[in-house]
């Protein structure tokens, strides 16, 4: 195998796992995305939940005593 051939090879294989790493990372990254938006939909749920119904009541004057 010429000189060229292994330098050709060794730069093939270095690009490979770059790829490799970048799709894993980004997977990663659109994993925490999806994990944030369901958090924020937890949130606002939670959010919408404290601003009716029962707790409003609660919330405006007739609270505990």
């Amino acid at each position: 195998m010429s000189i060229k051939a292994v330098t050709r090879s060794t730069s093939q294989d270095r690009a490979s796992k770059l790829y490799d790493k970048m799709r894993l990372f980004i997977d990663d990254m659109s994993s925490i995305g999806q994990s944030l938006d369901k958090a924020q939909d937890n949130y606002r749920q939670a959010m919408k939940k404290l601003s009716s119904g029962a707790w409003k009541c609660a919330g405006a004057g007739g609270g505990f005593s």
